[in-house]
């Protein structure tokens, strides 16, 4: 036994050895490989490991991360141990040129179709590029080959037939058409054509021959996988694995075309007709290659010139059909010319290039959506290079990033990412210069430039033009409109489009198109289901959501949403209030978790202020989803949402107390109610920001809601025989409504007393009308319903600023009287400001309130206000007033016909824009009408199902006093002091006990530009060790000399408080060293608590 435990020690003793040093060795590889490139900034992670670059192939977006990574890092950007991208077009060009240092990278191992031999585009090695290159030219150009336009001309021509034969749809046949798949079809029979001098009939049998396509598809996401681990691409080649590989003995997919091609070139060989055969194969031959050459470079023609051209005939048909100004100008060029006959049939490619449309089309759509996107990395050569300002080691791969280098806003302005052909028509000569330099990367430069520029730029010449002078084409489904994944080149499908014969438009012939009825019959049941998938906490689309939480949208990113809004909730629940009072006795639950949930956030403390003693926490905008509070930087206060929620839950009170449940209405919820009420009065004449969240000033929606809210909150008071703090200010607040009127231009100006340097035309006003509508009410009340002559002013003047068809594309050409697509105000830039489904829906929403206020009252005055509104859609409307049942009943029932089509005229844009599942997000695009922003959005899918109430007779309780208000003669700006104490009986804790102590947190921390600090630590006020819900640090303070960061909280009196400082750099978030701690003091202590500390611990994470 002795002996085995001697033996065991022998053994063990080295192979311990062995695996320390083993570990040691693999240690400092790592560390080298991360120590020399730590100063260039990248993605967290990325110097590690490839992770990074493998999860953003395998997800088909590699192509955005590389863009992104380029934005949010800089030119040069780490995205692995070894790898860098950078969308510099200058560093491009001096790795590209002719006599540049640099080589292709490891890359290019992994696109060596065939595993024996390299070909044009996996050659690594110059010399031996260079010579096949120069082998290759003549045959590309087309100068050896007399029907090289020819060629291409009889395949688009049969491209033509099988449509014309089978995919033209008409008003009595819907025959849509996959264009994705038939465009591959097409360059696939050119590119043969052009190279074996026969097509494989792609076309002609409408199918995909040898399941190429399919094949294709599979092995292409490998291939750009193994580009990420280049040395497993080797081995996958080795003769251990070449079973597994592509095989001229293979039936189907690229096997077979390896049998073909190397058929080809031996019957070409064998006949000896090289110099009679004038196609690139010929070419070839003649110009040296040899036959193993020749077979090879076949393989590469097929999949370079049919994959990427049909990318780029698919995506710029796509902008074209989601771009109506777009697609009409180059419709009408073509057709234009056509007519006048100064175009052939076929067009030649000498004729095309004198469409400037067109080439200004062909260059913004390869420009928008490059067709090639791999990494194509090339290695820093011996002795290494210099780029911005770093030093990059020898031996490092760099690769481009196609989208960031073609989309950038520096070459191309702010709208780079939009697909706008007016550019380059626009540009002056230097701009033209650098953005056609810029653009002509596509092909790359230098000695990698694609050989196959001539004809893939030939083929796009003709093929749009011979397609738009016979057919129109639609999107069968705007919002679904592809399926799209990058594996170096993309693979597409799905883009399923209407044709018809010009001068039959795809709207017409689509006869799957569903009236407005039938759409807003569906449309309202997906809406509401969408509502609640998004309240907790059973919602399907918000998981981790509190009961009775309203989330405005399920989207956690570009842009998160996934918050509750005090003003969003409770616009929402008043709609489901209303619903339920309609008849929809399934929704009281949620109505109940509404009010317990939001009685317990009154008494949440947040940035704006604490519950206790002056309620200014209640007008904090947004919640995290668990009721818990949000530390971010926001624009707070917002004083809008305690009205709001005020306005909601006095509706479900009075539907309680009308229905024998006036105790719970008095006790459990007046509670809540009365905080909000004395809030409103207490600060209504404060300024905050405005419903979006933007603006700090006073708000014509805020101040609309706060009058509402204070005279039905005094209404409700007195029902209950209880005290209504502040209500009697309602008058003055009224008052101050009045303001904002802009007599000179007739418009409502949406935010007053602020720095704005905007028009104030704006959606607030027209949401604040549709906010407090009172059908009951006189079209003369002062709270300005949709029927009052100032607001249909407001509404002519705010829609008409949207009928710009530069500003938003998707309303060129619709005439006045037409509803439009609509946005916030017209200088939004927000997500590059675009129309909102929930504006779009108000404005019919708006329009339907004010014919059901005229009918309620039986008649229409028309004055010099509103005139303007009434002439554009009655012309023969004069200054009158028209009655229903008098001898003006014809023109009264004209204007109420004109005003409810124009309504629907609104709800068709959104029912155009809307995807075939009825989603709703928050925006849809200006230029191509496609949903962008957040998805889901709840306010969406609620302001859907007013406007559907509205059109269908459905209204809400009346709130306006049956004896109009009178305006006081003078304005006073009078506020009363809240009384604010929790409402435990609906389940709010009882916080009377408690307070809050205001800390000044300072610290010392040398930062360098960008670079941010926030405050972390043990408590809710401090982000509970949530690093994303931390109070962020303000630099207002710094200097050289003392590098201060700030930050003012209030923590709870008595507390025990740890805490650290967090740095937020390029690479990741930085923590101090150490933890601080902090005894607050006790309530009513007088002592001032100001921190003093210094940063602990390292100052670079990244």
């Amino acid at each position: 036994m002795a002996a085995i435990e001697e033996l065991s020690g022998h053994i063990w003793n080295p192979l311990l050895m062995f695996l320390t040093a083993l570990f040691i060795y693999l240690g400092s590889l790592s560390y080298r490989s991360w120590n020399r490139l730590r100063h260039i900034p990248g993605p967290p992670g990325a110097a590690l490991s490839k992770w990074w670059m493998l999860r953003n192939t395998l997800g088909g977006q590699m192509h955005l991360a590389l863009k992104r990574a380029c934005d949010d890092y800089g030119p040069v950007v780490r995205i692995g141990p070894n790898d860098l991208v950078t969308n510099d077009s200058e560093i491009l060009r001096r790795m590209w040129a002719v006599r540049s240092p640099y080589r292709k990278g490891a890359f290019y191992e992994a696109v060596r179709f065939d595993p024996t031999r390299d070909n044009l585009i996996s050659m690594r090695d110059d010399h031996e590029h260079n010579e096949l290159r120069a082998k290759m030219a003549i045959g590309y150009s087309g100068k050896e080959n007399e029907g090289f336009e020819t060629t291409i001309d009889g395949q688009i021509q049969a491209f033509i037939r099988l449509i014309e034969e089978r995919y033209v749809s008409t008003t009595g046949a819907f025959r849509p058409m996959d264009l994705c798949q038939k465009v591959q079809y097409l360059t696939l029979d050119i590119i043969t054509s052009l190279a074996f001098g026969y097509h494989f009939g792609y076309i002609e049998q409408d199918a995909d021959v040898h399941q190429y396509i399919h094949m294709t598809e599979q092995s292409m996401p490998v291939m750009m996988t193994l580009s990420v681990f280049p040395h497993l691409a080797k081995l996958l080649q080795s003769p251990l694995f070449r079973q597994a590989m592509p095989s001229e003995h293979d039936r189907v997919g690229f096997g077979k075309f390896i049998a073909v091609a190397k058929k080809v070139v031996a019957e070409r060989l064998m006949s000896d007709k090289t110099a009679k055969r004038r196609d690139m194969l010929g070419s070839f031959l003649a110009h040296g290659l040899t036959r193993e050459e020749a077979e090879g470079e076949t393989l590469v023609q097929i999949m370079a010139g049919s994959d990427t051209t049909a990318t780029a005939i698919r995506t710029t048909m796509l902008y074209l059909m989601t771009s109506p100004s777009c697609y009409s100008k180059l419709a009408k060029e073509v057709r234009e010319a056509a007519n006048a006959g100064t175009i052939s049939s076929p067009v030649t490619n000498r004729e095309a290039g004198g469409l400037q449309y067109l080439q200004a089309v062909i260059k913004e759509g390869l420009r928008v959506f490059p067709p090639v996107t791999g990494l194509m990395s090339t290695t820093v050569p011996a002795g290494g290079d210099f780029m911005h300002g770093m030093s990059i080691p020898e031996g490092t791969d760099i690769g481009w990033t196609a989208f960031g280098v073609l989309r950038s806003k520096a070459v191309y302005g702010p709208d780079a990412d939009v697909f706008r052909p007016e550019r380059w028509l626009e540009a002056g000569e230097d701009e033209l210069k650098a953005m056609t330099a810029q653009w002509e990367l596509v092909f790359k430069y230098g000695k990698w430039q694609c050989l196959g520029k001539t004809v893939a730029l030939m083929e796009l010449n003709k093929v749009f033009v011979e397609l738009l002078r016979r057919f129109d084409f639609a999107l069968v489904d705007p919002a679904k409109s592809w399926s799209s994944f990058s594996a170096g080149i993309f693979i597409q499908s799905d883009l399923w489009t209407l044709l018809c014969a010009v001068g039959l438009t795809a709207n017409v012939a689509r006869v799957a198109a569903a009236d407005l009825d039938d759409f807003i019959s569906s449309q309202r049941t997906i809406a509401l289901n969408g509502v609640l998938s998004n309240i907790g906490p059973d919602g399907a689309s918000v998981a981790g959501a509190s009961a009775g939480i309203v989330v405005a949208s399920p989207s956690k990113a570009d842009p998160d949403y996934f918050f509750t809004w005090t003003r969003d909730a409770a616009l929402t629940m008043k709609m489901i209030v209303d619903e339920f009072i309609l008849g929809h006795d399934e929704l009281q639950v949620h109505i109940e978790d509404y009010y317990k949930s939001q009685a317990v956030l009154q008494t949440v403390g947040n940035p704006s202020g604490s519950f206790l003693p002056s309620g200014r926490g209640l007008g904090e905008a947004k919640y995290l989803v668990d009721g818990s509070r949000f530390n971010g930087e926001w624009g707070r206060p917002q004083r809008d949402g305690p009205a709001l929620r005020a306005i909601t839950l006095i509706t479900y009170s009075r539907w309680l107390v009308d229905n024998g449940q006036q105790a719970k209405a008095k006790d459990i919820i007046w509670p809540i109610i009365s905080n909000d009420l004395s809030y409103t009065a207490q600060y209504w004449n404060s300024t905050g920001f405005d419903l979006w969240e933007e603006v700090n000033g006073s708000s014509f929606f805020t101040t609309q809601n706060q009058y509402r809210a204070l005279v039905e909150g005094a209404a409700l008071a007195e029902s209950l025989a209880v005290k209504c703090t502040g209500c009697e200010l309602a008058p003055d607040v009224l008052c101050f409504l009045q303001t904002y009127w802009n007599a000179a231009d007739g418009y409502y100006v949406a935010n007053v007393n602020t720095q704005t340097k905007r028009s104030g035309k704006d959606a607030n006003v027209m949401l604040g009308s549709i906010a407090v509508f009172d059908v009951a009410a006189s079209c003369e009340d002062p709270s300005i319903q949709p029927c009052h002559s100032k607001a249909l002013s407001n509404f002519k003047v705010w829609v008409d600023s949207f009928r710009n068809g530069t500003l938003y594309p998707v309303n060129e050409g619709i005439p006045q009287g037409q509803g439009v697509a609509l946005g916030r105000y017209i200088e939004d830039t927000y997500y590059n400001g675009n129309p909102w489904y929930l504006i779009t829906l108000g404005a019919a929403e708006f329009l339907y309130d004010a014919v059901a206020q005229w009918n309620a009252h039986g008649q229409i005055k028309v004055d010099t206000t509103s005139f303007p509104f009434f002439k554009e859609l009655y012309p023969t409307a004069r200054e009158t007033t028209y009655q229903k049942n008098s001898n003006t009943t014809l023109d009264y029932a004209g204007i109420v016909k004109a005003v409810n089509a124009y309504a629907d005229s609104f709800v068709e844009v959104a029912q155009k824009y809307t995807p075939a599942d009825g989603a709703l997000a928050e925006q849809f695009n200006k230029t191509t009408g496609s949903p962008t922003s957040a998805r889901d959005l709840t306010w969406s899918y609620a302001a859907f199902i007013t406007m559907a109430e509205r059109r269908a007779g459905q209204y809400p309780p009346s709130w306006v006093p049956e004896i109009a208000s009178e305006v006081p003669a003078t304005c006073a700006a009078s506020t009363t002091t809240g009384v604010y104490v929790p409402a435990t009986a609906a389940g709010a804790p009882d916080v009377t006990g408690s307070c809050t102590v205001p800390v000044t947190f300072l610290v010392n921390a040398t930062t360098y530009y960008g670079e941010g600090l926030s405050l972390l630590g043990n408590i809710a006020e401090l982000g509970a060790w949530n690093v994303d819900n931390g109070q962020p640090m303000s630099a207002s303070g710094y200097t050289a000399e003392r590098p201060l960061w700030s930050v003012d909280v209030e923590l709870p009196g008595g507390s025990n408080v740890s805490y650290v400082y967090v740095r937020k750099q390029s690479c990741g978030f930085l923590y101090e060293e150490r933890n601080h701690t902090l005894t607050v003091p006790a309530c009513n202590s007088t002592q001032k608590v100001v921190t003093d500390d210094a940063w602990v611990g390292k100052t670079n994470g990244c």
